[in-house]
Formats: structure tokens, sequence, C-alpha cells
């Protein structure tokens, strides 16, 4: 009786020991699973930490980095340019428009613009008359012997807004018999007036007064802005809508038939 008591004890004692060393064996386990599993998950987010700066420090350098023109390093990394370096940029050579082009390569270069009105290229530019904001007339033939610009534009127009300085940079460089730019819009003139003041525009701006020959009506207001170039014996060059870069408006002027 005693002996069978002793035999059971044993048991219990042996059984009592298995789980234990079981226990000790299945933490042991775990414990090398989260061991493996913890560097692991670090280097994930170290990478993801890292690429997430990397994508902050690309944003940045695009921020301050100026656009590339013609065949500079684009991807090189600079200082923000300041107003007057960024005006000189703008009317730096372009590489797909080469000196001495003809209408039709910079018409196969073009980006942001579209030719219009093509019937009328060749023809005799119609004459008008329009007031400026101070009042005083002028006619288109009274600049036959330069380039001019007729240029469609409104106050309320992004793409308008985006030629100002271009446009007055080039009224400011060129010689004054080269070109000459008319600016017609039909807004009213006293907020024309305002903003004029408000951009620096330094060319002629012209008011509208609903009476343009048949030319110039068929301008589409989407298209704005748009241009006719007229050349020095008074006929239609060029026409162009959509927003032209100041590469593209000199090799325009420059460029023979």
């Amino acid at each position: 009786m005693a002996e069978q008591q002793a035999n059971k004890l044993n048991l219990l004692a042996m059984a009592i020991v298995a789980v234990l060393v079981l226990a000790a064996v299945v933490l042991w386990v775990v414990n090398r699973q989260r061991g493996a599993a913890g560097p692991s998950q670090d280097v994930s987010e170290q990478k993801a930490l890292a690429h997430a700066e990397d994508v902050e420090e690309h944003n940045y350098n695009e921020a301050v980095r100026p656009p590339s023109i013609g065949s500079g390093d684009s991807n090189a990394k600079t200082t923000p340019l300041t107003g007057e370096q960024r005006r000189e940029m703008q009317l730096s050579p372009k590489a797909d428009v080469a000196p001495g082009a003809t209408l039709l390569q910079i018409t196969g270069a073009r980006k942001t613009w579209e030719p219009i009105l093509q019937q009328w290229y060749g023809q005799d530019a119609p004459d008008f008359a329009l007031n400026d904001l101070q009042g005083k007339q002028h006619r288109l033939s009274d600049y036959k012997g330069r380039n001019v610009m007729v240029v469609f534009w409104a106050t309320w127009c992004p793409p308008c807004k985006k030629e100002i300085p271009n446009l007055s940079l080039l009224e400011k460089r060129s010689p004054p018999d080269y070109v000459k730019i008319l600016a017609v819009t039909n807004e009213n003139a006293q907020l024309v007036q305002k903003f004029v003041a408000a951009t620096n525009i330094n060319y002629t701006v012209l008011i509208d007064d609903g009476k343009m020959p048949e030319l110039y009506l068929r301008v589409p207001a989407d298209g704005i802005p748009a241009a006719a170039f007229v050349d020095p014996q008074g006929k239609i060059k060029f026409i162009t809508s959509g927003y032209v870069p100041p590469e593209d408006t000199k090799a325009i002027l420059a460029a023979e038939k």
C-alpha cells in the first residue's frame, strides 16, 4: 500500500517536472522569436523615416531650385533666384528654339501655345485706333516700319499675368524702333489702370471700344493671352493663342517668313 502511494507521488512529481520543462521551452522559443522580429521592425521603421526625410529634402530642393533653361543641369541644387535674376533667365536662349529658326520650326517646338487664324498670314493687318489709359489715341498704322505685337489680355487671366514680366522686359530691353507692344483689353479703364499700376506694366495698354476689325474680333476669349505679330511692312506675320514664353516671342519677332 505504502509502495503504491510512493509510486503515485513519483509519477506526479515527474509530470510536474515535465510541465515545467515544457513551459520553459515555450518561453525560450517565444523570446527568441521576439528578439528576431524586434530588430527587423526597427530597421523597417528606420527605412521609413529615412525615406520621409529624403522626400522632405527633395521637396525643399524643388522649392528653391530655379527653373532650368536650355541645356543647363536641372538637378543642380542652388539658392532661390532674386527677381532680377529670374527676369534675366526668362530672356535667356532656349535650346529647342535655335537662333535663326523659321516660323515652322518655332511652331514645331511650341509647348504652351497654338498658331491660329493662319488664313490671315501675309495679309495686310487691319488698321485700328484705340485710346490708352491716358486718353491718347494709338493707330496700328502709326507704328509701320517696326514690329508690332497686338496682345489681347485681361486682368483676370492667369496666363496673361504670367506674360506681363516677359513683355515688360522685352519693352525695356528692345531698341525703340524694333518692336511696339499694344496690349488690348475690353475691361473697365479704371480697373485696368489700378492693375497696371500694381503690376508695373511699362508698355502701351489700350481699351477696346468694341469696334475692332473682324480679324481681332475672331480671337477667342478663352484663348487669351493671344498675340498678332505684325511685321514692319504692316502685314500679319503670325498669330498665337496661349502663353508664349519669352524665348519663343523673341524667335517669332526675329524669324524670316
